[in-house]
């Protein structure tokens, strides 16, 4: 997986490779925004506190959007829920094409616009099979259980898969009941990950 971050590899799986649409039936922005949460937590650079984020300084972030995320949420005038930051991110910091430019960037998808009615859209398909298809690998053999005991990381994405209704993608119809039912275990475990489900339920 090289050195995406997690809201990299979800944007990732989240597009179609030959079109670059997002092909979660119930939108990527809530999970998007949710795997953000997720890196910013697991540096250190927010908490929990009373069930509100607390976000802390730190200098070392790796990607300029997870900059961005912690600045706007220190320049809130109050700790808030997850659920307000996973509805307010995506909106305020543009993060599917932020983190699809971002990705254009390093030539691992093209940045494509294409208009119609006079509306012009972006998308993201991928320039080549990598890193794609080992991110895909494992997820998958996490959410079938062919690998019994999946590394931390790709646990976290595997549990983010289930709130963006993304599992069907990567696993054959007649595995996917006993896969969900991995993804639902996993999203509980996941930092934040009952939050994202519940938001996205919400939406729905």
């Amino acid at each position: 997986m090289g050195d995406l971050t997690l809201d990299e590899e979800l944007f990732l799986i989240s597009r179609d490779p030959e079109s670059g649409r997002d092909r979660s039936t119930v939108g990527i922005d809530v999970p998007l925004a949710g795997a953000v949460l997720i890196s910013l937590a697991v540096a250190a650079a927010i908490t929990l506190q009373d069930g509100r984020v607390v976000p802390h300084k730190y200098a070392s972030l790796p990607r300029a959007h997870l900059q961005d995320a912690l600045a706007l949420l220190a320049e809130s005038d109050r700790p808030r829920k997850p659920s307000h930051w996973l509805n307010r991110l995506p909106r305020k910091l543009s993060l599917q094409e932020t983190i699809g430019v971002g990705l254009a960037e390093r030539g691992i998808v093209r940045d494509e616009r294409v208009s119609f009615l006079g509306v012009t859209v972006r998308r993201f398909p991928d320039v080549g099979p990598e890193p794609r298809s080992s991110l895909e690998g494992l997820v998958a053999a996490a959410l079938t259980g062919r690998e019994p005991d999946p590394d931390p990381r790709t646990r976290l994405l595997a549990g983010l898969l289930g709130p963006a209704d993304l599992v069907k993608k990567l696993v054959e119809r007649s595995e996917r009941r006993d896969a969900r039912k991995r993804a639902t275990a996993f999203t509980e475990e996941t930092p934040l990950g009952g939050e994202v489900a519940e938001v996205v339920a919400a939406a729905q």
